[in-house]
């Protein structure tokens, strides 16, 4: 490799509406913006896939769920990240990154953990969560933790090499124009994630039922496996009251952050999630569980509210107590948005990709 990086192919399993996918396309429309040839490999017919095509990304599929399953094996792949040499691969999360990894080399491999979800699954998958981080432990070039909680877990599994490890937290993009008045947004509360497990979207609709019959105008953004279940959940009558505006791109769930107070986010587990960073950023203050990953970005009095429990209860009154006491919670408001503004920036989070990229292409 040369000593100046040219060339970055991401590589994603699901690109499915998200996070991690918000963070990957907005990671290689900047290096597109340097001039980098940039080429993303995910999912066929994904979102991501699409995204990356709009954005005037080169866009290659595999289908990652399959692997290595016929039609879809070694040999596929391999034929794949050839064609696709780049002067770094930057896999994101296990499912891609395991395959890339068994491969042959094609330049520096970079692997950026979004979280270790397995340890919150059975036994026998945490098992061979751990079997998998030490095989890409081996193969990469560098890891990235996303959180410092991640770093901790996998200096205490021996999971990521010490000497080729780094903590690079996420960012988003800063949003330079005045936030909207807290007083004079439209929403109290919004509920705005994926209608998964992981994001408990049915004890939020038991907590945005609750506030319903407060008289709170409450939105839901999102959509998914759980949907119909986070709908029998809300009930009837809720449902009607309630503002239901499904999936939604990223840019109009931005906009809904910015109408909204509050941001009910009672997540079971984390990376370094994205959208407390972008609710801080757009002013709206953040309700989330007091977790490992949302507790690196919330601290609690300070910039927003965590919750040490799932007590539906708890999460009502507290909320109600911010829409209550409005000058409290503007000042709570703008210091979460500076908060946000020195730390979690997207600006400082791609300018420590570029120069870890840059090291690697030299050593």
């Amino acid at each position: 490799m040369g000593e100046q990086m040219q060339s970055v192919t991401h590589v994603v399993a699901d690109g499915a509406p998200g996070g991690g996918t918000t963070f990957v396309l907005g990671l290689c429309e900047h290096q597109k913006a340097l001039g980098q040839k940039v080429t993303l490999i995910c999912e066929p017919d994904s979102y991501a896939a699409e995204q990356g095509r709009q954005r005037g990304l080169t866009v290659a599929e595999f289908n990652f769920f399959r692997w290595p399953r016929k039609g879809a094996g070694h040999g596929e792949l391999a034929s794949l990240l050839r064609k696709h040499r780049a002067d770094v691969f930057h896999v994101h999360g296990p499912r891609a990154g395991l395959p890339v990894a068994l491969n042959a080399k094609h330049g520096a491999l970079v692997y950026t953990v979004h979280g270790y979800h397995f340890r919150k699954k059975n036994p026998l998958l945490r098992c061979a969560g751990v079997m998998a981080e030490k095989i890409l432990k081996r193969r990469t070039d560098w890891i990235v933790h996303v959180s410092a909680a991640d770093a901790r877990f996998a200096a205490s599994s021996g999971i990521a090499k010490q000497e080729a490890t780094s903590a690079i937290l996420n960012g988003v993009r800063e949003i330079t124009q005045a936030p909207t008045p807290w007083v004079e947004r439209r929403y109290d509360v919004v509920f705005a994630s994926r209608m998964v497990h992981q994001k408990n979207p049915l004890f939020a609709a038991d907590v945005l039922k609750r506030l319903v019959a407060e008289g709170r105008q409450v939105a839901v953004v999102g959509g998914g496996g759980l949907q119909d279940d986070f709908k029998a959940a809300l009930g009837e009558s809720a449902l009607k009251q309630v503002e239901w505006l499904g999936a939604l791109s990223h840019l109009r769930t931005l906009e809904v952050l910015q109408q909204s107070r509050a941001l009910l986010f009672p997540s079971l587990w984390e990376g370094l999630p994205l959208t407390p960073m972008e609710a801080m950023m757009s002013g709206c203050l953040v309700v989330a569980s007091d977790i490992e990953g949302s507790n690196e970005v919330i601290k609690d009095r300070r910039n927003g509210l965590l919750m040490p429990k799932f007590d539906v209860e708890a999460y009502v009154q507290a909320i109600v107590e911010l829409l209550d006491h409005p000058k409290q919670a503007e000042q709570l408001s703008a210091q979460a948005r500076k908060d946000a503004l020195d730390q979690f920036t997207q600006n400082r989070c791609f300018g420590e990709y570029q120069a870890l990229y840059k090291r690697l292409c030299c050593a």
